[in-house]
């Protein structure tokens, strides 16, 4: 019962779920932050500006996701 005892309550469980949650959510914001900084160290040597803007492109497409609430814990 000792390893159990996070589990023990129901309050508990959701505890742990939306912490897990959020973190998931947080690192998804990492990383869209992170593909924004290589974007922007990508476009100083990208000769080819159309490819630049599909991948922008995808990058703001994610956070309108986030920002929209399909990730409804990724802004607390």
């Amino acid at each position: 019962m000792k390893q159990g005892w996070l589990f023990a309550t129901r309050k508990n469980r959701t505890l742990f779920s939306n912490c897990k949650r959020r973190m998931e959510n947080s690192l998804l914001l990492l990383q869209c932050f992170m593909a924004g900084v290589m974007l922007k160290k990508f476009s100083m040597k990208e000769p080819n500006r159309r490819s630049l803007f599909r991948k922008k492109n995808a990058i703001v497409k994610q956070w309108l996701k986030i920002r929209r609430g399909k990730y409804p814990n990724a802004m607390k």
